[in-house]
Formats: structure tokens, sequence, C-alpha cells
């Protein structure tokens, strides 16, 4: 068995810090903009806060949650882009089988788009 990448878990992570959900689906590069968002809002929402009162933005908290939405909806794709990438579904058993598998591991069905095995290369043409 293959293992793949939830969009839900992902999408959940993004909820629980914007860009975590794309780390968990493999895409770092892409988690970046968000915790940098994310971090550089939460610091202009609280820079000039006393310890004693707290006077929220709600222009910025809007913002915030704009970015933890756009997060979440990113982080579900790219979990989806993963596991296309580097998953076939069996179309018999719905078992999911890594890409280049000729036939699916739980049942034999043959994989669609799989090639099927030949000769070696530099072998002689079969007569």
């Amino acid at each position: 068995m293959a293992v793949s990448k939830s969009p839900g878990l992902a999408s959940f992570l993004s909820l629980l810090l914007p860009g975590l959900g794309e780390i968990y689906a493999g895409q770092l590069l892409r988690s970046i903009p968000f915790l940098v968002a994310d971090l550089y809002v939460t610091w202009l929402t609280y820079k000039d806060q006393s310890p004693t009162s707290l006077h929220l933005d709600f222009g910025l908290l809007f913002i915030g949650v704009l970015i933890s939405l756009a997060s979440m909806i990113d982080a579900a794709y790219c979990a989806i882009q993963y596991n296309r990438a580097r998953l076939d579904i069996c179309p018999n058993c719905g078992a999911k089988n890594v890409k280049g598998n000729p036939a699916c591991l739980m049942c034999g069905t043959p994989l669609p788009g799989a090639v099927a095995p030949g000769p070696p290369p530099g072998s002689p043409p079969l007569r």
C-alpha cells in the first residue's frame, strides 16, 4: 500500500498555522508566504497592545482569516496534487498503488497507464 496525503488533514493543519498543511503535503517553498504573512499580521495586531488591555483591529483580523482560508484551500490542493503525481487508484478495488506498478498489489488488476514488462534493453527482437 502506498502512502497518500489527506487533503482534510492538510487543511486542518493550515487552520492551526497557515503554511503547515503545505509542509505536510511536501511543498515547503509554498508554505513560506503563508507563514510570513500570518506572522506579520499577528505582529501588527498585537504590537501596540498593553499587557492590561486588548483592542483588536478587525480589519487585520479579517486579513488573518483570509490568509488562513487561502492556506487551507492551497494545502488541500497540494495534497491532491501529491496523490495524483505519486499514486494510481485501482479501478477494481480502489486500492492506492505507487505509480509504475503494472498491476494492483491488492487484487492484481492491470492499472491504467501501466506499461507491460517487455524484453530487457539490448536483447534481440522476438521472432
